[in-house]
């Protein structure tokens, strides 16, 4: 393989699982606050499985 093919098929699997990983870390932080009301809604609500968006986790300024 080529070098230069090499570095991007590494920087893409390191860019996908990280924000996998942060992703993941959304959905266990809103599960273990009992997906309160304070976190908004969901980016996705299919009754029980609810999504939440990694960038919305915290607090806006407005909800403080």
């Amino acid at each position: 393989m080529q070098p230069a093919r090499t570095v991007v098929l590494q920087g893409t699997i390191a860019l996908i699982s990280s924000v996998a990983s942060l992703w993941a870390a959304t959905q266990w932080a809103a599960s273990m606050l009992d997906h309160q009301p304070a976190l908004g809604p969901p980016l996705v609500d299919l009754g029980v499985l609810k999504l939440y968006a990694p960038w919305r986790l915290a607090p806006s300024r407005e909800a403080r």
